[in-house]
């Protein structure tokens, strides 16, 4: 059985992958943190704000990790005018235990995220 406790600390551990965001508006790359981290049950949401300027088309955002992984990517393509905006990134964890006779009959368990 997967206990609370481990639920949690996938959890916790995953939130701390995320770093900043590479914004790209009008085809140039700007660098924004984490505004604010949502957490609650088996989700989280990083939300990313960009800023009042530049104007433009926000082609694509990107959420990094502390080496500049790649670990989410949005290409929204929408208009942005000269109030700031909120990007949201949602993550939900599902986690399963699978059980499954192993090898001379014994028992093993695998965990699936």
């Amino acid at each position: 059985m997967i206990t609370p406790v481990f639920v949690d600390l996938l959890k916790q551990d995953a939130v701390r992958y995320f770093k900043k965001a590479i914004v790209t508006i009008d085809g140039v790359d700007y660098e924004y943190p984490i505004d604010t981290t949502i957490v609650k049950e088996n989700e989280f949401k990083h939300y990313i704000y960009v800023q009042d300027e530049p104007v433009g088309v926000i082609n694509k955002v990107v959420m990094l990790d502390e080496l500049d992984r790649e670990l989410m990517i949005k290409e929204p393509n929408f208009n942005k005018g000269d109030d700031g905006w909120y990007i949201a990134f949602k993550v939900k964890i599902n986690i399963e235990e699978v059980e499954e006779l192993g090898d001379q009959g014994t028992v093993g368990s695998d965990i699936q995220l």
